[in-house]
């Protein structure tokens, strides 16, 4: 074997180890892993952090956890599938339709203890910002600039 091929064997060698340890950490899931998580990180990786945080885990299987944990009504899961909000849906069943949004947050009791206000989203730089009002884990209302007639009013 000549310097040249001896040269592109290493090569390969050294690009097969590193495609197997890359390989690895994403193919060598923990399979209870989702069952380690909580119910909002759950629903925040299924309405749209599964490409980017959770690697290979399909959207079948984290549906099939929501599943399995019987986290949403059936109409819920008709909100969900449709990526539409509505008045009353949980929590987790809004971050599960419209992905986590940024959330802002209110003290409740101790000063430890927060629970989220509103989420809000923004589709592009440009388009409207949708807040989504929060009141014990429910979606109590939303705020849409401009068309108030659609969107149930948030009072201030």
């Amino acid at each position: 074997m000549n310097c040249h091929s001896r040269s592109i064997t290493l090569l390969l060698g050294m690009m097969l180890f590193l495609f197997a340890c890359v390989g690895f950490e994403k193919g060598g899931d923990d399979p209870y892993r989702l069952q380690k998580i909580s119910d909002l990180e759950l629903c925040n990786a299924f309405g749209g952090l599964e490409d980017s945080f959770w690697g290979n885990i399909s959207r079948e299987r984290l549906e099939g956890e929501l599943h399995r944990r019987d986290l949403f009504s059936k109409n819920e899961w008709i909100l969900i599938r449709d990526r539409r909000i509505g008045k009353g849906m949980s929590l987790c069943s809004l971050l599960a339709s419209w992905g986590p949004g940024r959330s802002s947050y209110r003290r409740e009791g101790s000063y430890s203890d927060y629970s989220i206000k509103s989420v809000r989203y923004q589709s592009c730089r440009t388009c409207p910002l949708i807040e989504v009002e929060i009141k014990s884990n429910k979606v109590a209302g939303w705020r849409y600039p401009g068309n108030w007639e659609t969107y149930p009013q948030i009072n201030d």
